[in-house]
Order: C-alpha cells, then structure tokens, then sequence
C-alpha cells in the first residue's frame, strides 16, 4: 500500500486509531476529515505533503507525529481540530497554507521552524490569549513569502526571535 486515497475515511466518526504502513507515500485530500474519534496520528516518513484538509475536524485529535520529510502542509489540514495538543512542525516544512490550524484551541504553543518561507492566510484563525505562536525572524523581517494576513483573526502572543 502507498496510498490513502482522497476521502478515505471521510466521516468515520467511530474510527479511533489507525497505524498507517510506513510504504505509504500519499495521503489524500480530506482523508481522515471529521474521524472524531481518532486522537493520535502518526504521517509515515515517506509522505511529503500533508494534503488539503487531510485532519480537519478530527475533533478528538490530540497528538500529531510528523515522521517524514514534509514540505508543504495544504490549506485546513488541520483546521477545527480542537483538542490537538501536541504537533511539531519538521524543519523541512517550507510552505504553510490557509487555515493550517484555525481553531485548533488546545495548542498551548507552536514553534515556527526558518524553513518556512511561505506562510498564507489566516493560518490560526481563532487561537486565543492563552496561545503562543514562537516565529524564527524578527518582527519586520518575515521572508517575503509570508502573508501580511498570517495571523488573521488570531488573539494568540507572537513571540518573535531578538
């Protein structure tokens, strides 16, 4: 197997834990949307993208465990999921698209790696006060990839490098 195909487990509200096999290479758009369920996930070390929407409304998602060399992660791949607690970005990760973690209101912080060099709008939509958002560049200084509207709709404290 070397793939999970788009909508594969669209709505599979009763599916709470799957082991996917380290063969697989892609994971289709909107794969496990709205598994509420599923409470942790680990993306094979083959996979390169995390596709559109792939995660979203897993409503009892807390742990994500990015194993491979993903470089792009879709517009709502991981939006609504708000008992998310626990997700690292890898370092090879250099484009974040829209709504990545909008409402995602469990994270208590998210580290954004320099490798980022694209980043779309309103990527934490939702994030409250008690959130933290750490960003790798000075205030001013986002490479030019990023949008001005990143952050949209996001009361979270951006801590940025000195």
């Amino acid at each position: 197997m070397t793939r999970v195909g788009d909508y594969a487990f669209w709505d599979c509200t009763s599916l709470n834990g799957i082991t996917i096999p380290n063969s697989v290479v892609n994971i289709g758009n909107f794969a496990f949307y709205n598994c509420d369920s599923l409470t942790e996930i680990t993306i094979p070390s083959l996979v390169t993208e995390i596709k559109e929407g792939t995660f979203a409304n897993c409503n009892g998602l807390g742990k994500v465990t990015i194993s491979g060399p993903v470089t792009t992660i879709y517009n709502d791949a991981f939006k609504d999921c708000n008992k998310l607690t626990q997700v690292s970005i890898p370092n090879s990760v250099t484009f974040i698209q829209n709504r990545v973690f909008e409402n995602c209101t469990s994270l208590i912080e998210i580290r954004i790696p320099s490798s980022v060099t694209k980043m779309w709008a309103r990527v934490f939509s939702g994030w409250t006060e008690e959130q933290t958002i750490y960003v790798p560049f000075k205030e001013g200084e986002l490479p030019s990839g990023w949008a001005t509207s990143w952050n949209d709709g996001c009361s979270a404290k951006v801590v940025y490098a000195q």
